[in-house]
């Protein structure tokens, strides 16, 4: 289940609680389903807490925002009321890690890191220190993982189609806006696996999915386009998976709709459910 839950605003510490409950029914009806956590490892509130519920202090949230040059927090691009996590700064990775420690002891099976590419990615420094810094972050929750619970943990960032880093086990790509709004395939399947095989010297399991966020993103277009418009969509993207051998997550839940931003997609209310169930449940040759 991608993205079951993904932390972007501040939460409370009950929040948890009641994931485990809900985890754990998930996981006594449905023993063969892994749920993944989602956390943002770019933006968070200056009024934001540790998972004990503490506060911020002004010396942490210094010490765990990226500064600018003038001295200023930088603002993240899409929300200006959150700052950005320098992740090259130790205190934001164990902020960070405390939370994904969290996810895990809540009891989801892999995690999704989500804009950790985000300073270098907007182009204000180099890629080798925030590699570095990732690779930190991996290391120590497969650690946490392996000697908490005797599990391997599977890992993936969101890098989009022109940044691939290392320390993944699993890779993660939306379709385009590109792909969405015009209703064909323009995403570039062979450009992304060369520079994916660059990077890990093999080609890890590639999951095609439908980002969402703000507005514009290519969920909240597909969820503004007329039913039969998103049952095409759906199949284009399950036959492009198909043919490129990655695994397309069907859109069940999220995200908003452009055209009405006070309502999130939902497959069921929005009629492609019976697709979805009809493609994830039909044999296909060759196939396993």
């Amino acid at each position: 289940m991608f993205r079951a839950y993904f932390r972007w605003n501040p939460d409370t510490p009950s929040t948890y609680s009641t994931l485990q409950s809900v985890v754990s029914k998930v996981h006594a009806g449905l023993p063969q389903v892994t749920l993944m956590g989602g956390l943002t490892a770019a933006a968070f509130t200056p009024a934001d807490h540790w998972p004990d519920g503490a506060a911020l202090s002004a010396e942490e949230v210094g010490n765990i925002a990226w500064t600018l040059p003038n001295g200023a927090a930088a603002r993240h691009v899409t929300d200006p009321s959150k700052y950005v996590f320098d992740i090259t700064k130790p205190l934001a990775r164990q902020f960070i890690l405390a939370y994904a420690y969290k996810l895990l002891d809540t009891g989801f099976g892999s995690l999704f890191f989500d804009e950790v590419n985000y300073i270098p990615y907007h182009g204000h420094q180099a890629n080798a220190p925030y590699i570095d810094a990732w690779r930190q972050i991996v290391s120590a929750l497969k650690d946490y993982a392996l000697a908490r619970y005797g599990k391997a943990l599977p890992v993936a960032m969101n890098g989009g189609w022109s940044t691939v880093w290392p320390c993944q086990d699993f890779i993660t790509v939306s379709a385009s806006m590109a792909t969405v709004t015009s209703q064909t395939m323009r995403d570039n399947w062979d450009d992304f696996k060369s520079r994916v095989m660059q990077v890990h010297g093999h080609l890890p399991p590639i999951m095609y999915f439908i980002d969402w966020g703000g507005i514009p993103t290519p969920l909240s277009a597909f969820a503004s386009l007329s039913q039969s418009e998103q049952i095409k969509m759906i199949r284009l993207l399950h036959e492009t998976s198909l043919r490129e051998h990655v695994l397309f997550v069907y859109p069940l839940h999220g995200g908003v709709i452009a055209k009405n931003p006070t309502r999130k997609y939902d497959a069921i209310q929005q009629g492609t459910y019976d697709t979805i169930k009809q493609l994830t449940t039909t044999p296909v040759q060759g196939v396993q």
